[in-house]
């Protein structure tokens, strides 16, 4: 848990940084080639946020690929759109494009919402990788508004886990604490109820046999038997 958690902050470190950026990159001062610089920069950082989502546990596995653990849950892909989603009309209806949701684009490697639409979610790459889009095409407005908006959605989702990591080691932490309590008691009543000290039980053994054979003894001496007791 304190692995993850340290995980957690330098990626919120990065994404700080980030913000940063694009709080520089709204401010209408920057020419469009000091905006790609900015982006240049920005896809460093998003390169350093994929080798951290990669980061390795102790024992080797990978802390965020889930039931694979040994497998890079992240890769890179160059030049391409890997979370590219289109939407399209049913085969004769324009109302997607007369909504304004959607525009005609000939490139398949790009989406085709409209320019005016407005698009929301997708994981904290997509955030960035929007950021440093807009960035590459110097649309500041889009940077100010959305890009910024995105970045401090990822940042709010990436403390609400580091909060919810904290309580678990909390949690743990009073768990762990609570048997450390109850393990001297318990070794206590285990050896209560099945320690045995043999040399002390079997003087005991012998010495209530002893006292078992002296009482007979002593019985058939104070109690002398008598014909009735053979008839028996």
């Amino acid at each position: 848990l304190r692995v993850t958690e340290g995980v957690y902050r330098r990626n919120i470190d990065v994404l700080q940084r980030v913000r940063e950026l694009a709080v520089a990159g709204s401010n209408g001062t920057f020419t469009p080639d000091d905006m790609k610089a900015i982006g240049v920069e920005i896809n460093e950082l998003l390169k350093e946020m994929v080798t951290i989502a990669n980061e390795t546990g102790q024992d080797g596995a990978r802390i965020f690929a889930g039931d694979k653990a040994f497998t890079e849950p992240f890769r890179l892909v160059e030049g391409t759109n890997a979370h590219l989603i289109k939407v399209e009309d049913r085969q004769g209806s324009v109302t997607l494009q007369e909504l304004g949701i959607i525009s005609a684009n000939n490139d398949p490697a790009a989406p085709n919402w409209h320019p005016s639409a407005r698009v929301s979610g997708g994981s904290v790459f997509d955030m960035v990788i929007r950021l440093r889009d807009a960035l590459f095409r110097g649309d500041q407005d889009f940077v100010g508004s959305q890009g910024i908006g995105g970045i401090d959605l990822a940042l709010g989702n990436t403390l609400a886990r580091v909060t919810e990591l904290g309580s678990r080691m909390e949690r743990a932490q009073a768990t762990w604490e609570r048997l450390n309590n109850e393990i001297p008691d318990t070794n206590y009543i285990l050896a209560r109820e099945s320690g045995l000290d043999f040399a002390g039980a079997a003087t005991d053994l012998s010495m209530m046999d002893f006292a078992h054979k002296a009482a007979l003894q002593t019985a058939a001496r104070i109690i002398p038997p008598t014909l009735l007791d053979f008839l028996r």
